[in-house]
């Protein structure tokens, strides 16, 4: 099974993954956006001359590593890279299909998330933090991510269940439940 972890910044995607992947011994799938931002000594926000490339490749890096990953892991990103591309890249759809779209599209229009479940973790504001990578956390720009993911999981008409639990205990509970798994 696929688990699916999506959502804006601060909304505890990555304390829900590793806690779920521990639990099960599966392979957590990491997001790929802070090593992108780190290998090229950047932080957000970034100079707009560089959000294309930058969001393109974050894009291409995180579905590269759901196409090569075994099956049963939680992953901490999902196309939330994509709604962070559309707030804050190019507005011109076609250099964003060209530059990374067209390969979630061949994966949605296959078999692969057959034995998914996507979890969309809405923005807390309590977790709003400001760190090494997002020099600027901004509440508004997460409520406007949280927003865009959902209207892109739409677009790829994939099916998802919004995590309503508020501590991390009766978050995994609630994943675990929506998933039929028993621990």
């Amino acid at each position: 099974m696929k688990v699916f972890l999506t959502g804006a910044h601060s909304s505890g995607k990555t304390t829900l993954a590793k806690i779920l992947a521990d639990l099960l011994g599966w392979q957590m799938l990491p997001e790929v956006a802070r090593d992108v931002l780190k290998t090229h000594g950047l932080t957000y926000p970034l100079p707009d001359y560089l959000v294309n490339l930058i969001q393109s490749e974050i894009a291409r890096r995180q579905v590269e590593i759901l196409r090569t990953s075994k099956p049963d892991y939680v992953s901490d990103r999902f196309l939330d890279c994509f709604a962070y591309w559309i707030v804050h890249g190019d507005q011109n759809l076609d250099n964003r299909f060209s530059l990374g779209w067209a390969s979630i599209s061949c994966l949605v229009k296959s078999d692969f998330f057959a034995d998914a479940k996507i979890f969309v973790l809405p923005p807390r504001k309590e977790l709003l933090v400001t760190d090494e990578i997002r020099c600027v956390a901004d509440w508004e720009t997460c409520l406007r991510l949280d927003a865009v993911n959902k209207a892109v999981l739409a677009a790829f008409n994939l099916r998802w269940h919004e995590v309503t639990a508020l501590s991390v205990e009766d978050r995994v509970k609630e994943v675990l439940s929506v998933c039929g798994i028993k621990t």
